[in-house]
């Protein structure tokens, strides 16, 4: 890598905003997220927070948990730099050597992981889930289904690499809306398997064949974008630790695993505590965690796709000034757009969650306990997606050991609070626990950057946080109130069938919208410039809507 200077060639002013160029790929994951949402519905109505719904969310969770640390979390993160530094300065063809050398490599250790996993499935579902052992039918059904779901690994980490490539190559958005299809795959399943069977066994087992047939589908969406940027799906082992690029991935590929992982591993923390606590805490959990990722895929991986590309970019030309424009523009962007959310689910999380998931076997009660869970789990929303943004900067700059310090960070105070709380907060603590992680591994990594990055701004962050967080609490405190109101004056259409579905949508969605509304008059009141941005963005999406040509 090229030594660091302060030229401003390549200056990010000429560039595209980032919220601009985020926009595409936040579409896309919203499609993706909302799927994701509706996929969880169905589950919630075939199995609800029953010991089938935990077996099959450990199941699920062990590749997942693969996945996030070997493949869409830390090759993403090692193949991105080393791909892009590899096409800026010796151009296609060695890229696609690169581009195939770890295609195989990958393919080979996830393969190997693949086949390990399931020869020794009981033995995992015993350390990710030791609670289980009281329950023979659960842990039973657990190690089946975790064979059924592991060749998902080798699948996604094939996607990943091709995501990698369509994203070096500023193609952002079908890489970005190809889980939106493995969702549709998901729901399509899920929806068939309601019509052809109630027993929730048969439908579990059902539902993990459907993993496999939507990982598949996940991966060819790709392919043809990926032939138009130039490059194949080939895959090459020959000479493979002879190139430097690949042995910078696999150098970066250790620490990434850490690094990238802090949401996976304080999941697998907090499965190990709630496997304890009987059933139905695994399942509030995950039901919970899927509407708290929302908008962290919203924004936080939204940005942090533009930031990895930009921050790759920066550190090939050695552009120091890019690298810290950027990278306090996105943690500017990530604060103005996740701090409302994180006020916002707080306030409405009840009608959130019975919106979503109150249906079939998911009950009233398990809609108190999944909202106090996700309650718990916002309130590290911020801090989760901070990390998300911050992580790839490192990884360009080859300093690695910066996320692998906040990962181990984040996981010991987990771990900390967790062991001295499980029982007493319960679901909630666990939560609470990964929220406290999140801000600790946060921490660690801006301090990091501050440390990195002379000139880097930290106070006039901190200032944008505080305005934004403000801003956002007003937000939060009108929303509770309009839906406080709503519900009092609907309570007998929310407790009718035939009016549960219209009540339920306008108590969740009139504050919603009253909530947008009255942030983005706060930010014009207080004149915030972190949202100058998205207020241009927005004026110039009116007026094509309107048919008019902006300047």
């Amino acid at each position: 890598m090229p030594p660091l200077d302060d030229s401003t060639e390549g200056s990010p002013s000429r560039a595209p905003g980032q919220l601009a160029e985020a926009g595409p790929i936040t579409l896309a994951v919203l499609a993706s997220r909302v799927l994701g949402v509706l996929r969880e519905t169905i589950f919630a109505v075939l199995f609800g927070a029953s010991w089938v719904a935990d077996a099959y969310v450990i199941a699920f969770r062990i590749p997942n948990l693969l996945r996030d640390m070997f493949a869409e979390g830390a090759l993403s993160a090692a193949f991105v730099p080393s791909f892009t530094e590899r096409q800026t300065k010796e151009g296609r063809e060695s890229a696609q050597r690169l581009f195939s050398l770890t295609l195989g490599a990958a393919l080979t250790l996830t393969g190997i992981l693949t086949v390990l996993a399931i020869i020794f499935a009981g033995t995992v579902v015993d350390l990710i889930a030791p609670g289980f052992a009281a329950s023979a039918e659960k842990h039973e059904l657990a190690t089946s289904l975790t064979r059924v779901m592991m060749p998902f690994l080798p699948l996604i980490s094939a996607t990943a690499l091709v995501m990698g490539v369509l994203n070096s190559n500023r193609r952002f958005f079908v890489p970005a809306a190809a889980p939106a299809l493995f969702n549709v795959v998901s729901i399509v399943a899920g929806a068939a398997i309601y019509l052809v069977t109630s027993e929730p066994v048969a439908a579990a087992w059902a539902w993990s064949v459907a993993v496999i047939l939507a990982g598949l589908a996940q991966i060819a969406v790709q392919i043809p974008a990926l032939g138009k940027t130039g490059y194949r799906l080939r895959l090459v082992l020959r000479g493979a630790w002879e190139d430097p690029g690949l042995r910078r991935i696999a150098q970066l590929m250790g620490p990434a695993v850490l690094g990238l992982a802090i949401v996976q591993i304080n999941i697998f923390v907090n499965s190990v505590f709630a496997s304890l606590l009987g059933d139905g805490p695994l399942s509030h959990l995950n039901y919970a965690f899927r509407v708290y990722y929302l908008p962290i895929g919203l924004f936080g991986v939204a940005l942090g796709t533009v930031a990895t590309t930009a921050s790759a970019e920066a550190a090939a030309r050695g552009d120091l000034d890019a690298l810290k424009t950027n990278t306090s523009r996105a943690l500017r962007n990530v604060f103005l757009l996740t701090l409302p959310s994180v006020t916002g689910l707080i306030a409405l999380s009840m009608p959130t969650v019975r919106l979503l998931f109150e249906y079939g076997r998911f009950t009233p009660a398990d809609t108190t306990d999944t909202a106090l869970v996700l309650s718990a789990y916002v309130t590290g929303l911020t801090f989760a997606s901070v990390t998300k943004v911050l992580a790839p900067v490192f990884y360009a700059l080859d300093r690695p050991r910066f996320p692998v310090a906040a990962s181990i960070t984040a996981v010991i105070v987990n771990i900390a609070f967790n062991w001295a709380t499980y029982r007493t907060l319960g679901a909630p603590g666990l939560a609470l626990g990964t929220a406290l992680g999140s801000l600790a591994g946060a921490a660690v990594q801006l301090t990091a950057a501050g440390r990195l990055l002379p000139g880097f701004g930290m106070g006039s962050l901190a200032v944008s946080f505080l305005r934004l967080l403000l801003a956002a609490a007003l937000t939060g405190g009108a929303a509770w109130g309009l839906w406080q109101m709503l519900e009092a004056n609907l309570g007998t259409m929310l407790a009718s069938v035939a009016g549960r579905i219209p009540a339920r949508l306008l108590v969740t969605f009139l504050p919603i919208g009253a909530a947008v509304a009255i942030y983005a008059l706060l930010l014009r009141l207080v004149k915030a410039p972190e949202a100058d941005e998205l207020f241009e963005l927005l004026g110039k999406v009116r007026r094509k809507v309107m048919g008019r040509t902006g300047p």
